[in-house]
């Protein structure tokens, strides 16, 4: 409203103008027309000047106000850990362009060939979102391997893997004697889960001075493991 008025102001002030250029040469009672013009170019200021500054207070206002947590964090950030096909249905809801990627390859098409079944193995790992581009970029895991690194992490609070090689250490040593040298630090091949109480653990290792490969399985806890297979080649 008040910028209507000030244009209102603008245009008489025009006129006003016009007036005084016409009549400065003349002895007429109008000679106080540039002051009122004077005074509507004041009010014209005063008003527009006002209006400013309660747009300036409105945008300070909008900008101070305190973000929601979810907006903080993301539209999408509640999803990391959980299913891809919600993810992907969220994702299609907000109208998102996400990009996926499975281990450093792109899976963004490939996924297009996927069936939802096939869509169901992975989880969100992690995500970068741009809410302002409406963008998203998404690391995958397999629930298969989440699992698998769950159940690891369960059986090295039992048995520690160092505690695990030293028992294959000494059973070799036990065998060949001091020709044995497993050299399960610069030569690892494998450690791995064989099952949820043993590790499946694979090295160089020197036997008479000649180089092989050693594998073991060892079972039990840190304080006794157990070595249940042992085999050099």
């Amino acid at each position: 409203m008040k910028k209507v008025i000030a244009l209102i102001l603008i245009i008489l002030m025009c006129l006003m103008f016009s007036a005084c250029d016409m009549l400065s040469s003349l002895d007429s009672p109008y000679e106080n027309l540039e002051d009122a013009y004077g005074q509507m170019e004041n009010a014209m200021n005063q008003i527009l000047g006002n209006n400013n500054a309660e747009d300036e207070e409105k945008s300070k206002e909008i900008s101070s106000e305190p973000k929601s947590e979810q907006e903080e964090k993301g539209l999408l950030s509640g999803y990391v850990g959980k299913s891809l096909v919600e993810f992907m249905e969220k994702v299609e809801e907000l109208g998102y362009t996400a990009t996926y990627w499975n281990q450093g390859t792109d899976y963004t098409e490939i996924l297009e060939f996927y069936t939802k079944e096939d869509c169901e193995s992975f989880v969100i790992g992690s995500l970068e979102e741009n809410q302002v581009a409406k963008t998203v970029d998404v690391k995958l895991q397999l629930k298969s391997s989440i699992e698998q690194n769950e159940k690891e992490e369960s059986l090295k609070k039992k048995l520690e893997l160092g505690s695990a090689w030293t028992a294959v250490k000494k059973y070799g040593e036990g065998l060949y004697g001091k020709t044995f040298k497993l050299h399960y630090i610069v030569g690892k091949i494998d450690e791995s889960l064989d099952d949820e109480n043993t590790w499946f653990l694979k090295a160089e290792c020197t036997v008479n001075g000649q180089e092989k490969i050693c594998e073991a399985k060892v079972t039990g806890t840190t304080a006794n493991p157990e070595v249940v297979f042992f085999d050099i080649y």
